[in-house]
């Protein structure tokens, strides 16, 4: 008996079984076909939130080098 692992809970279970007895999750293949689609939502979300977060640390890292440099400048 082969096992491989839910993609909802992570739980390994039977490949036969066409629901998950931990979490609910269904095998069928809409529901499968359904997951993916929220796994590519998740995705594209995520990306997008890294590129925010990348832009905001490159901001941040400006300011800091012109305090540094200003700092620099007016001490010597």
């Amino acid at each position: 008996m082969a096992l491989h692992k839910c993609p909802e809970c992570r739980h390994k279970i039977s490949q036969n079984a066409m629901i998950c007895p931990h979490c609910g999750f269904s095998f069928e293949t809409a529901s499968l076909e359904k997951y993916k689609q929220t796994l590519e939502q998740r995705r594209l979300h995520n990306q997008q939130i890294n590129k925010k977060s990348a832009k905001l640390q490159f901001i941040w890292l400006i300011i800091f080098s012109l305090f540094i440099a200003l700092a620099g400048y007016f001490t010597s």
